[in-house]
């Protein structure tokens, strides 16, 4: 007589074995978001609307956080992932959030957030961060923030 644990073991592979031939042959089984930290690059300009980011830059991407309705636009003009072997590029990460508003929701230090949220109209920006695609979570690691008169 089998175990309790052993009867859910057998139930769970004839069923994937059913439902393997029932599909042709095939079973897709869901993956967790595995592979290396995405760490994204964007360098780019705080712009007000998001009319204005996608004049200046190759694309838009807005920034939201957490607790208020505050949204921040970057025009960009430069995206990469950081690292060795990324699966994806920076253009394509951008591509996967851009149907979003906001494409990513900021979390990390507070002094970062902050340098962040407090960027005026028209600065330079140089944001790095992981991303964690599932939830569009930018983990900050590395905000600067430049002149807007130097730019």
């Amino acid at each position: 007589m089998l175990e309790p644990v052993a009867r859910n073991l057998v139930a769970v592979a004839l069923l994937a074995f059913v439902a393997t031939s029932a599909s042709g042959g095939s079973l897709s089984i869901p993956t967790p978001n595995v592979g290396p930290p995405l760490l994204l690059r964007l360098e780019g300009i705080r712009e007000p609307t998001r009319a204005a980011a996608r004049q200046v830059g190759f694309t838009a991407v807005s920034y939201g956080f957490v607790g208020d309705g505050l949204r921040l636009w970057l025009a960009v003009n430069d995206a990469r992932t950081v690292g060795g072997d990324q699966p994806i590029n920076g253009k394509d990460v951008l591509e996967a959030a851009s149907p979003y508003t906001p494409s990513f929701l900021v979390a990390g230090d507070p002094g970062l957030v902050g340098a962040l949220r407090g960027s005026a109209i028209g600065a330079p920006l140089v944001i790095e961060g992981l991303v964690i695609r599932g939830s569009r979570t930018y983990l900050l690691r590395h905000v600067q923030v430049g002149d807007p008169a130097g730019r």
